[in-house]
């Protein structure tokens, strides 16, 4: 918590990229969570731009898992409630 937030959020990025299989599997339950959460109800005081700046990161995050993650063996399942929520999210 020590660096400032879009440092923060660009470690993530690429963390993600490296992160065991375990931590993808959270990575991604985590997101769709969060996306549910934000397409089913909007934190008050976000304007609809802070919610597309956090869908376009989201999507940020879980590429590199998918791409360039040696660990990631997939997961259909998740991989597709992911890119459902991404892609009606945008």
């Amino acid at each position: 918590m020590s660096l400032p937030k879009p440092e923060r959020k660009d470690l993530q990025v690429t963390h993600a990229a490296h992160a065991s299989h375990p931590a993808c599997f959270i990575k991604y339950a985590d997101k769709i969570a969060n996306l549910r959460a934000l397409a089913i109800s909007p934190p008050a005081d976000w304007p609809p731009e802070r919610s597309d700046q956090y869908i376009a990161w989201s999507a940020k995050v879980i590429g590199p898992i998918q791409q360039q993650n040696p660990q990631w063996q997939g997961n259909p399942g998740l991989e597709s409630a992911c890119a459902q929520l991404l892609k009606k999210a945008r």
